[in-house]
């Protein structure tokens, strides 16, 4: 227990000196498709390599390397980020989604096209960074938050005896990941109304 208390202490400290540095992650893919509607939609968007060079060196420099591991469910693809450190401690993130069938695709694009933007989105949830106006038209183009915070997220939902799944619903999120740091204080306080 102490080995691992440890771990998570190092964990911790390396994620902090790492968001000294925080890397600035540019769209650097325009896409452009006819819709189901028969309209044109267009959007900026980093790609996973530009997710990767932005982050992973940085994360590597403090001792931080990350792994995704799939899942395919039915007709939901299921993505895990995982970060460890040299010390041992890892943490996860986790997001899900069916298959991305826009523009035309067909079914093993519409996989990979679904399978690439959650490791993109995992990666950034893992590590509390989000894209320069990211392609929700802008909505979390600050940052999430961070492990302290999620840590503390996890506490506040733990302790206030609620049904998990209702409670994220309450709070329009699939996992709290997707919240974003200047919401923090905001959303501790929703949870503790919701206990009351």
């Amino acid at each position: 227990r102490w080995e691992a208390n440890q771990a998570r202490k190092a964990f911790a400290a390396a994620m902090a000196e790492f968001k000294k540095t925080t890397p600035q992650i540019v769209k650097d893919t325009h896409v452009s498709f006819q819709n189901k509607a028969g309209t044109l939609t267009e959007y900026d968007h980093a790609s996973l390599f530009a997710v990767c060079d932005a982050i992973i060196a940085g994360l590597a420099e403090v001792g931080i390397s990350h792994r995704w591991v799939p899942k395919q469910t039915g007709n939901k693809i299921e993505i895990t980020c995982v970060l460890t450190h040299v010390a041992g401690h890892s943490e996860s993130t986790t997001m899900e989604s069916g298959p991305d069938d826009s523009g035309g695709k067909n079914s093993i694009q519409a996989i990979g096209s679904a399978k690439s933007y959650l490791e993109r989105y995992t990666l950034l949830g893992a590590t509390g960074l989000a894209t320069k106006e990211m392609d929700d038209d802008g909505a979390a183009s600050e940052l999430l938050v961070g492990p302290g915070q999620l840590e503390a997220l996890e506490k506040a939902i733990t302790d206030s005896g609620l049904n998990r799944a209702a409670l994220l619903e309450y709070l329009c999120i699939t996992s709290p990941e997707q919240i974003l740091a200047c919401n923090f204080d905001t959303v501790l306080q929703r949870i503790e109304e919701k206990r009351k």
